[in-house]
């Protein structure tokens, strides 16, 4: 399976990891994970029925952003601003997965998962046009690291 058919299998895999309540694992409920700690592993099937697994994605660095309603300006905008700076991502072999809430609850996060599998940064609050270029900027600052 090529990167661009993981990736959406994946995505379908997040979005059913939603569907049954794993937003309560992925976005921690109340208690996201903490920065340092592993990333949550999960196991689903994919729309074409394959395993997927977040830890399939070892190697490389991982943005996974959650937001809370489609077609409203601030998860356009930002969807957009992720996509405009795709380019930059992939240079630095990074992975965005996208995951829209559902509940009531959902909550714009984003959990920024380093080659090995740990979280290394979190946005519970999102300035919304900045934030692309913010993630990207935290990126480079642990690259250097």
């Amino acid at each position: 399976m090529n990167k661009s058919m993981f990736l959406i299998a994946l995505l379908a895999a997040l979005f059913l990891l939603l569907l049954a309540g794993g937003h309560t694992l992925l976005r921690g409920g109340s208690n996201p994970p903490s920065v340092g700690s592993p990333a949550p592993d999960f196991t689903l099937s994919s729309q074409d029925r394959q395993p997927v697994k977040l830890s399939a994605f070892r190697g490389q660095w991982v943005v996974l952003y959650f937001y809370p309603k489609d077609f409203t300006s601030g998860c356009t905008v930002e969807a957009r601003n992720f996509q405009r700076d795709l380019a930059e991502y992939q240079k630095r072999n990074a992975l965005i997965l996208i995951n829209l809430g559902i509940t009531k609850l959902s909550s714009r996060h984003t959990f920024l998962i380093d080659p090995q599998g740990v979280i290394r940064k979190i946005w519970l609050d999102v300035d919304v046009p900045k934030h692309s270029t913010n993630v990207l900027a935290t990126l480079d600052d642990l690259e250097k690291k």
